[in-house]
């Protein structure tokens, strides 16, 4: 009993932070400003961005997602879902991984394949041989974890697409 109520207490407070969360995304009219103040709000609530509240998040897209009925707010709704998904593991990284899953989270939020790439290859020229091998090995390990789970499958091929990414990176620059 005592557990069921510990669940129902964690659950109220997820969906609370979430509803925070939605409020500060739905506050003003450029993306921009949203994107700071959501910045701002994530760091200031690091401690409550937990991988249950993660674990929250995720069920909630794939609520939305399983919907049977598809609206033009529905469809918002979940981008607006998803980009606090991106945003929430950012967090997450920094607090546990560092920069590394940082900078992999920010490459994952690109929609566009072509940016997501470009953007990739420019910070792995900039940082060297030896962060593209961190990432190299922090991403085989996110793909081997997703293998797990029953992980977005529109993440999954973003972040397979960066692995072999930076595996022709690093592979270029061991070339003699």
């Amino acid at each position: 009993e005592a557990f069921v109520e510990e669940a129902k207490d964690f659950d109220r407070g997820y969906k609370e932070l979430l509803g925070e969360i939605i409020k500060v995304m739905h506050g003003k009219n450029e993306w921009s400003n949203k994107e700071d103040e959501l910045d701002d709000f994530l760091a200031s609530h690091s401690d409550a961005l937990t991988p249950g509240f993660l674990r929250h998040l995720e069920g909630e897209c794939q609520r939305i997602e399983g919907s049977p009925k598809t609206t033009p707010d529905t469809v918002r709704l979940l981008e607006i879902m998803r980009t606090i998904r991106v945003r929430v593991v950012e967090e997450l990284g920094k607090q546990s991984l560092g920069e590394g899953a940082a900078v992999l989270s920010q490459l994952l939020a690109y929609d566009d394949e072509k940016e997501r790439r470009a953007v990739m290859q420019a910070g792995l020229e900039l940082r060297g041989l030896e962060f593209a091998i961190e990432l190299e090995s922090m991403s085989q390990e996110a793909l081997q974890t997703m293998e797990k789970v029953d992980a977005d499958p529109e993440l999954v091929f973003r972040l397979t697409g960066l692995h072999e990414g930076v595996q022709k990176f690093i592979e270029s620059k061991k070339k003699p």
